[in-house]
Parts: C-alpha cells; structure tokens; sequence
C-alpha cells in the first residue's frame, strides 16, 4: 500500500503523517518486533524493540519506530501484521474505540517539545506547500 498527499495548505509543522485504518474491534492484541536506541530495556518498558500488549496496556498507543513488523489480532489470533516495504521507514500504534480498533501506519512521527532538545528537532516534520508527504507499508491478513 503506497499513500501520497499533495500538501496545499500554508506551511506547518505535523505531529505525524501517515494513514488510519479502521480494523474490527477484536483486535485488541498486538505483537511487534521493531529496532531499538538501546541494546537493553527493562521488562514491559515502552521502549523495548519487541514486544506484545492488549488494548488496554498504555504501549497499545505508543508510537513504535522502526518496524521490522507489528500485528494486531483478536482473541482467535486472526488479524493484520502490518510490515515495512523496502527503503520506507515504518512506525505504527493502535487505539481501541468505540466500534473498532484504529491502526495507525506512519512513516514519521513527531515528538512534543520537552527535555528530549535536539533529538525531537531532528525528527520535525515539515509540511510546504508544493511539497508531497508520502510513504508505503505491506499489510497482510493473518490466521492462525
């Protein structure tokens, strides 16, 4: 799936750009695998390279970078494994609402302005008129 916005409005900064894709509320079991900053995290920590949690754990909506793959599933274990296509980097999160679960697919995501300084600067998204925002990512059905 490849995804392309002709960005027209006045120049901005994004939190983040990518697609939402509404999967069925089952789906509240997610899995990943992904790179990491760090060669060691502590148990359960947001930050760990791999990983798994149910909708109601706070990692479920965390932004995970660099994707290797991330699944969503239901109870059955039946669901979607969201990968990255060759050279597009790939960040993803859920959220669980009302009547579905959201799958975020992202090839960039914003920090918010805190102690983290120049790291979050580095990874601003500027939008300019004029300028396409785009990016791409597999996703598959699985089953069990």
């Amino acid at each position: 799936m490849n995804w392309n916005l002709d960005w027209s409005a006045t120049d901005n900064d994004l939190w983040e750009e990518g697609l939402k894709i509404s999967v069925p509320a089952a789906m509240t079991h997610m899995r990943w695998y992904r790179d990491a900053y760090f060669t060691d995290y502590p148990a359960g920590h947001i930050g760990e390279p791999y990983g798994n949690c149910d909708a109601a754990d706070v990692s479920f909506r965390a932004s995970k970078r660099n994707l290797h793959w991330l699944t969503l599933t239901d109870a059955s274990n039946s669901g979607v494994a969201l990968m990255p296509v060759a050279g597009t980097p790939l960040i993803g999160r859920a959220n669980a609402e009302a009547g579905s679960t959201i799958l975020f697919a992202s090839r960039e995501v914003a920090g918010p302005r805190d102690f983290s300084g120049n790291w979050v600067s580095a990874h601003d998204i500027k939008a300019h008129a004029g300028t396409p925002l785009s990016g791409g990512f597999a996703l598959r059905a699985i089953s069990p």
